[in-house]
């Protein structure tokens, strides 16, 4: 049966169709960088995720897709690399996946990551990030809850 090409799409499929788009052509590329000085990728720059419960989940999964595709690049590159996430409650556009090196600009490396390790994932997180293989932080703000999640050591 041929699909019905008069159904238009909604301006939300739009949106996520190329944010999907966007994480399938997302690349560290370490081999043109050669070196990250806490450079970061913000998945939900616009700060739709705020709208709603739908949206929030939507981009968070993208966050999570994106700190999963350059976890695996980076540890094919055989250099020292320190990657983590940063999930903000209440402010999404903040929400950005790290990717930090030694680097020439003399930042420490690795950061200090601040926090309380968490034993249970928040509502947020659970179900999505996978505690075997990640370590979760919290960080209490006036703003809400900052969740910096790393991978397990």
């Amino acid at each position: 049966m041929a699909k019905d090409r008069s159904i238009k799409k909604t301006p939300d499929e739009y949106y996520y169709y190329g944010l999907k788009k966007r994480l399938r052509r997302f690349k560290v590329d370490i081999q043109k960088r050669k070196w990250f000085d806490l450079w970061h990728e913000h998945p939900d720059f616009e700060g739709f995720g705020d709208l709603s419960w739908r949206h929030k989940r939507r981009h968070l999964s993208m966050l999570l897709r994106t700190l999963t595709k350059a976890r695996i690049e980076l540890q094919n590159s055989g250099m020292q690399y320190q990657i983590f996430a940063a999930v903000y409650t209440n402010e999404s556009a903040n929400n950005a996946v790290y990717v930090h090196t030694p680097n020439p600009n003399g930042s420490q490396f690795p950061c200090e990551l601040s926090g309380t390790p968490l034993d249970a994932m928040p509502m947020l997180l659970a179900g999505r990030v996978d505690p075997m293989r990640y370590q979760v932080l919290a960080i209490q703000g006036v703003g809400g809850t900052t969740y910096v999640i790393q991978p397990q050591a």
